[in-house]
């Protein structure tokens, strides 16, 4: 199978985003005045706490405004202090917003599909204006013909309306020569198989290997990817 159409998941498939996240809530924490010997203990609380609403969302469970608005709201609730959800999300994305932190080896890595004259395509459930300011700083976002953002689009992946808004909205598009790539299961692996696309779990950081999940391809690396995209 030759692939043409590659449709690039961001986080942890090519942002680094733990690093990412981690040098956003320390700026974003300092700055909202959380004393240096309890950051690491409101990050530890928050990760999973964000993670289970993400998960939430990808089910339908809440939407979108309600993870935004909610989730450092949960978080200073934890520690004892009522803070405004909508004012703390904005702050936080200021500070996420100028994280363009990439895994290594992911610029020569689109370097190279694109001298291979692969159309590249970004893919993402992230927050428009994060991830818009992040594909900016990174200088990303001159990789890809078109990027497409659940929160833009109005459809949120693993569902089969995101999958096939993006093919309504590729000239060109053809199915037996787009490729899924990205690190989430629930995400991309599900809905790239929700819309009957070929797919690569990005598995860089070796989480889940016992998935269920058919994918029609498994890797940890960019080496590994590159053979499955030239062959």
């Amino acid at each position: 199978m030759t692939y043409q159409l590659l449709l690039f998941d961001l986080d942890n498939t090519l942002f680094n985003f733990n690093q990412a996240q981690d040098q956003a809530l320390l700026e974003f924490l300092s700055q909202e005045g959380v004393p240096q010997q309890d950051i690491a203990a409101y990050i530890e609380y928050y990760i999973p706490l964000n993670q289970s609403l993400w998960n939430k969302l990808e089910l339908g469970l809440i939407d979108r405004q309600q993870l935004i608005s909610s989730r450092f709201a949960l978080l200073f609730n934890h520690f004892g202090h009522q803070r405004d959800g909508v004012e703390l999300a904005q702050a936080y994305q200021k500070c996420m917003g100028r994280q363009g932190q990439l895994i290594e080896g992911a610029r020569v890595f689109l370097d190279s599909c694109l001298k291979e004259g692969k159309r590249l395509f970004a893919i993402s459930n992230g927050i428009s204006n994060i991830q818009r300011a992040r594909l900016a700083h990174g200088e990303l976002n001159l990789y890809f013909e078109e990027i497409f953002i659940s929160e833009e689009i109005g459809y949120v992946k693993p569902a089969k309306d995101f999958f096939d808004y993006v093919a309504k909205h590729i000239e060109g598009f053809n199915s037996k020569q787009a490729l899924v790539i990205g690190d989430s299961l629930s995400a991309d692996i599900q809905g790239a198989l929700n819309a009957g696309l070929d797919c690569v779990w990005f598995n860089r950081l070796n989480e889940n290997k016992q998935s269920h999940l058919p994918a029609n391809y498994v890797v940890d690396n960019y080496n590994d990817l590159a053979k499955i995209i030239y062959k």
